[in-house]
């Protein structure tokens, strides 16, 4: 047994000072909250980014801010975080979903057309898990039509298509920055945008709202110091693996429970600022993100040479597939395989946490469900070489025998 923890809160001693800080006096400076946002937006290329309470903030902000015609039907990929067709449902419109690929899980724009309502007010396309969607093609299709295109990008925030930034396609991007995300400032998001009129429209009903009181940023602190000594290696083999054995011993499905997220209505009034903090740990995270993207990166690559070294895919797993001129930042590694489940159990046995998939999919399930089930192996900073490679024998060797 190697013990290798599902993701690592990425955090060094300059990012874990300024959090330490927080917890013992709090009040950070307000004018971090606008450095981080120059700091966002020189680093993507656009004119504007304000810094809000949520992804989900983002993007009902992005929505409402675009004033669309009310019960009108937003495109959205049906394989899809749940939290955004229930923004979308939560400022009165309808989603509509469109099918997405089974090899790069984005939506795939050669059946755009036909999935498109004629009175659809909106796209939105995801980039899962750190691998460009074909958004350039997408992008052209919305601009024929007339029709806005958002960004969700929160999981691959510094990923590029043919050297442009994801992000920067569209009329607006969002971007979540939860812990485990490759930019993290314990929740948090993102607004995005060459749009001064959009821009100012987000930032009046930013600035409308209330901020978070100084007590919730302060506790808010104090769970993400908790959760990150979890996701280090010692807190994961000393306080999280023997548990997890105990119920992937006794009952998986609860295992698996445990992590999934409730299904929450969208309320537009949680729509409000960043707190100075999160701002100011969002500085430093970003100083050092495309380091650690290279991490994941090369992490990657690594699992996917040594898989396919081991014979695998075949009839037993699928694996990732990337969009040529795509440089991917590879949040997660997602693995399509028969029964997820089994091979997840059997993984921990051997000290590898994974996660079940925690995406939604809305229709085509016959196509999505062919060539079975995604679940996510491990990939994060925190790892080594030896932890992949242990990773890729492991999992190997499981899929070989089931």
């Amino acid at each position: 047994m190697r013990p290798v923890p599902r993701h690592n809160i990425n955090m060094d001693e300059a990012e874990l000072t300024v959090v330490l800080t927080e917890i013992l006096h709090g009040h950070a400076d307000p004018g971090e909250l606008l450095s981080f946002e120059r700091e966002v937006a020189a680093y993507h290329g656009v004119s504007h980014a304000i810094a809000v309470s949520s992804g989900r903030a983002a993007q009902g902000a992005v929505m409402a801010a675009m004033d669309l015609p009310a019960g009108s039907p937003v495109v959205v990929p049906a394989y899809a975080f749940k939290t955004v067709p229930a923004v979308v449902r939560g400022l009165g419109l309808q989603p509509s979903f469109a099918p997405c690929h089974t090899g790069h899980f984005a939506m795939d724009p050669d059946r755009l057309e036909r999935y498109t309502p004629a009175n659809a007010s909106a796209v939105i396309v995801i980039h899962p898990f750190g691998q460009p969607a074909p958004v350039d093609r997408i992008s052209c299709f919305c601009s024929q039509r007339g029709i806005p295109l958002i960004e969700d990008s929160s999981q691959s925030i510094g990923a590029s298509l043919a050297g442009r930034t994801v992000g920067t396609f569209g009329k607006a991007a969002c971007i979540s920055l939860v812990h485990g995300k490759n930019m993290m400032t314990f929740g948090g998001g993102l607004v995005l945008t060459d749009d001064a009129v959009l821009a100012g429209r987000v930032r009046r009903t930013v600035a409308s709202a209330a901020p978070e009181p100084d007590s919730a940023v302060r506790k808010r602190a104090m769970t993400g110091l908790a959760n990150w000594a979890l996701t280090t290696r010692a807190g994961y083999t000393g306080a999280l693996l023997g548990p997890f054995l105990a119920l992937n011993a006794l009952d998986r499905a609860r295992l698996d429970r445990m992590f999934d997220e409730p299904d929450l209505a969208f309320d537009p009034s949680s729509i409000r600022p960043m707190s100075a903090f999160q701002a100011k740990l969002g500085r430093l995270q970003l100083k050092r993100l495309d380091l650690r993207n290279a991490v994941r990166r090369h992490n990657a690559e690594r699992l996917l040479n040594g898989l396919r070294d081991a014979g695998i895919p075949g009839t037993s797993a699928r694996l990732p597939e990337t969009l040529p001129d795509s440089l991917c930042t590879w949040n997660a590694f997602p693995l399509r395989v028969k029964s997820p489940s089994a091979v997840q159990k059997a993984l921990l046995y051997k000290g590898i946490d994974s996660r079940p998939d925690y995406m939604s999919v809305y229709g085509f399930n016959d196509e999505w469900e062919r060539d079975g089930t995604i679940f996510y192996l491990p990939n994060h900073p925190g790892m080594t070489d030896r932890d992949v490679d242990w990773v890729v024998s492991a999992t190997a060797d499981i899929l070989k025998r089931t």
